[in-house]
């Protein structure tokens, strides 16, 4: 059994609607789940008695915010689960899948495809980090959950510590799945991440587990195929 945490901005351009979608896609698709944990703003549609709600503000640049917030929910609530799945409210399930035993999913080799984008500029340095401790540089950020054992994950601290006015950063996922993950837990998959309109997303998701989205592109036929597969309200609404 295992928690997930969502970690959360301060707000969405889709009025939350991701997050609602994502939890009923949690709800009924992973039965090893136990709490739920909320970092950030909680939405008025949570039932805050069903879920574990940490007021944790953004901070600083994206890289650090998730190390952040992940780090201080661990620090704040010790009865949470050894490992625990992190989860994003743009992240939707779409089949039975146990979290307990998540793969770690990587798409290929750390590496700055766009070097004026903070994000890929991160990985590169991800990358030189992680080869000057003698560390495998593989990258770990698709878009789908990903598992952080907390006492692990506490380790990393006199890494991120030091990089809260780092607008650059490092990649918390990488960081953390190669230097603590098991090599026989790890797969390699292309990201699912629909960042245009699809004609046919069966066809698309079709063998995923589960897959991501753009907020940009929640409207449309994604918003009608979430409706249509999760019309009941999961158990974390009010």
């Amino acid at each position: 059994m295992i928690d997930a945490l969502y970690i959360l901005g301060n707000g969405s351009q889709c009025w939350n609607q991701e997050l609602k979608y994502s939890l009923r896609s949690l709800d009924k698709y992973c039965p090893d789940v136990v709490n739920v944990y909320i970092a950030g703003i909680c939405p008025d549609f949570i039932d805050k008695y069903k879920v574990i709600w940490c007021d944790i503000q953004d901070v600083s640049n994206p890289r650090f915010n998730h190390w952040w917030k992940v780090s201080n929910t661990f620090k704040k609530h010790p009865e949470m689960s050894k490992e625990v799945v992190l989860m994003y409210d743009d992240i939707f399930f779409t089949k039975k899948t146990e979290l307990t035993t998540y793969p770690y999913y990587y798409s290929g080799i750390l590496k700055a495809v766009n070097k004026e984008n903070r994000y890929h500029l991160a990985k590169e340095k991800s990358h030189r980090f992680l080869n000057s401790i003698g560390e495998s540089v593989l990258d770990f950020e698709n878009h789908c959950p990903i598992r952080y054992n907390r006492y692990k994950f506490r380790k990393m601290e006199d890494i991120f510590n030091g990089l809260k006015d780092d607008l650059v950063g490092l990649s918390v996922r990488s960081v953390y799945a190669n230097m603590f993950a098991n090599r026989k837990e790890m797969v390699q998959q292309k990201d699912l991440k629909i960042r245009q309109p699809v004609v046919n997303l069966e066809q698309v998701i079709e063998n995923r587990n589960c897959f991501s989205i753009s907020a940009d592109m929640f409207y449309g036929e994604v918003y009608e195929w979430l409706k249509k597969e999760f019309p009941e309200r999961s158990k974390y609404e009010k």
